[in-house]
């Protein structure tokens, strides 16, 4: 992939196994000494809705990366929710997006490629706890 979105989608093609966004799917990444740490895109949007997949390591979950990443779908796209599927047996990952505030709203049976079940999770806007830091903290990203 190509560009500053690409270089966040290979990011998180590198860490997520199903990860198959098209051209259209925006991304952006967090950046720390040059080296993308964290990476969020944004799939499937179909207002009010817009699917998240996310990946990240060490220090890069910080309030000003978090409120720009959810600032993109809530105030940018309009949306009223965030969506994740989430691999039943995956707990990492689950404990992670319920960090952040989604919610399991349900289970996709036998949905995944490998036919496993994936977990719906959901973020609404005002359930969303990072936009308040959207004028109080810097972030930076590409994308």
């Amino acid at each position: 992939m190509t560009g500053a979105d690409g270089f966040a989608k290979d990011y998180l093609a590198a860490r997520i196994k199903d990860f198959k966004p098209s051209p259209a799917d925006p991304a952006i990444a967090a950046v720390k000494d040059g080296t993308i740490v964290g990476a969020v895109a944004y799939q499937l949007y179909s207002p009010p809705n817009i699917f998240l997949s996310v990946a990240g390591e060490g220090n890069w979950l910080t309030p000003g990366n978090l409120a720009g990443w959810f600032w993109y779908p809530f105030e940018q796209l309009g949306c009223t929710r965030c969506t994740a599927l989430i691999h039943k047996k995956n707990k990492v990952s689950r404990r992670f997006v319920e960090r952040l505030g989604f919610k399991v709203e349900g289970v996709l049976r036998e949905a995944a490629e490998d036919g496993k079940d994936l977990i719906i999770y959901g973020l609404l806007k005002r359930d969303c706890p990072h936009l308040k830091h959207l004028n109080k903290t810097k972030w930076v990203t590409y994308g």
